[in-house]
């Protein structure tokens, strides 16, 4: 590439920076167009239908690590009040309602204590009071509702 383009290093965007990112490895941008390179190919515009905010990709890796931590942090924790009060999880509720499909899909990956959390960002929750404390019928009621309002 010549010295009018400048590779794209995510980690120095601040969460306002936004541009369109091509799903491939290297992304190089020149004032607001973006370009990209592919293996063995010539720099080529990047069609808009895949584009990806930078912001969003900021969330994801926030969101990761901090669910990282916070299992690091309560894996050895029984009681939800206390796994639900981790600084980390705090922190993921914190986010707001962004992370609702985050969350929902970390919870289809893995049973978990998502529960307060969902409860707070979605403002309702769709639990029958007679499968509280069943945790597979919780995990199911809160999927069946990130399916039904367009999360899953």
């Amino acid at each position: 590439m010549n010295g009018e383009y400048t590779e794209l290093n995510i980690n120095s965007l601040s969460s306002q920076d936004k541009y369109i990112l091509p799903k491939q490895p290297t992304v190089f941008w020149k004032k607001y167009e973006i370009s990209f390179t592919h293996d063995n190919a010539k720099s080529t515009k990047f069609d808009e239908s895949n584009q990806l905010n930078v912001h969003e990709i900021l969330i994801r890796r926030k969101f990761r690590e901090l669910v990282t931590q916070w299992r690091k942090e309560t894996a050895h924790l029984s009681l939800t009040h206390q796994i639900a009060t981790n600084r980390n999880y705090q922190m993921i509720i914190a986010m707001g309602p962004t992370v609702i499909p985050l969350v929902l899909r970390e919870l289809q990956r893995r049973t978990d204590h998502w529960f307060w959390a969902l409860e707070y960002l979605c403002e309702t929750d769709p639990v029958k009071p007679k499968d509280r404390g069943d945790i597979d019928a919780m995990r199911n009621a809160w999927l069946n509702w990130g399916r039904s309002h367009g999360y899953l």
